[in-house]
């Protein structure tokens, strides 16, 4: 905690996953185990919480980005389980995009 603020770190990264699925010219941003993020989350009324995100990497970054928004309440927003209801498209577009990506890649010729 940093006063009101609960801040949240987050290291130990294995550099394999992006940092962004879509990048400059369509190609995901690459990390390094050495990133890090900083998240702040700040209660200012009863309705509104904000947020703020600092991405560190001085491996594959020039300097870090930062990115704040409010977090609303909205009495009507629902969460579902992620892991099966009848709405939830998410694993199938997964699949779906996994298998295009393997159709679509380069194949290697010796």
């Amino acid at each position: 905690w940093e006063g009101d603020t609960l801040v949240i770190e987050t290291t130990n990264f294995n550099g394999e996953t992006p940092m962004t699925i879509v990048g400059p010219r369509t190609k995901p941003i690459p990390t390094s185990p050495s990133m890090r993020l900083v998240e702040r989350l700040t209660r200012v009324d009863a309705d509104t919480i904000d947020y703020e995100l600092t991405v560190e990497d001085p491996t594959m970054l020039t300097k870090p980005w930062k990115v704040a928004f409010p977090w609303k309440l909205d009495p009507q927003y629902e969460i579902f389980e992620y892991a099966c209801h009848e709405d939830n498209s998410a694993v199938r577009n997964f699949i779906e995009t996994s298998r295009y990506e393997r159709a679509h890649r380069p194949r290697k010729t010796d």
